[in-house]
């Protein structure tokens, strides 16, 4: 299947307000080295006419780079998924971070689409800086518990302290490391 046919047929998937969305983007924000299309060029323009634009000003290799870059910032990315999977090119155009990708604000977290031989199924992307996050904050929970359990341990071993100079020898409590929540 031509580049021209997967870019109709893509775009033909597309609800008008999606298609309204992915001409924003062709006319405003591409990869670098690449001229956005005039907004003037794409406006009341069909699936095809639009396509034909794209060839025009990228080249027919390119606009399918070029189209998988506005349908991930449209927030299409399943579309785009496709697209790569059809066009058989690498993942030259990296998906959009997030809170960049242009879309509603409602989405806090990217998806990617996983499909095997039961269905597709739709995960959070991960990255690195979630997985940090996730570890600061189970390390942070270690630590609570570990000083609950401390108090605890105090307050039984020390039920009779009712001053704050009163002092107890380090050696009268029993020895209680880290790593014992």
């Amino acid at each position: 299947m031509s580049v021209q046919s997967l870019l109709i047929s893509t775009l033909d998937d597309m609800l008008a307000e999606d298609l309204r969305k992915f001409k924003f983007w062709l006319s405003n924000d591409l990869p670098e080295g690449f001229k956005p299309i005039g907004k003037g060029r794409l406006e009341n323009k069909s699936v095809e006419d639009i396509v034909e634009q794209m060839i025009a000003a990228f080249g027919e290799k390119d606009a399918g780079k070029v189209a998988l870059h506005a349908l991930r910032k449209a927030d299409q990315n399943d579309l785009a998924l496709e697209l790569e999977k059809n066009l058989d090119v690498a993942p030259s155009v990296p998906p959009c971070p997030v809170g960049q990708n242009g879309g509603s604000s409602t989405a806090t977290t990217p998806l990617v689409s996983i499909q095997n031989n039961n269905g597709k199924v739709q995960a959070p992307v991960l990255s690195q800086m979630n997985i940090d996050e996730t570890e600061r904050q189970r390390s942070q929970l270690k630590r609570l518990k570990f000083l609950a359990s401390l108090a605890a341990l105090l307050a039984r071993v020390t039920p009779d302290l009712k001053r704050a100079d009163h002092a107890v020898p380090l050696s009268a409590l029993p020895s209680v490391s880290a790593a014992d929540p």
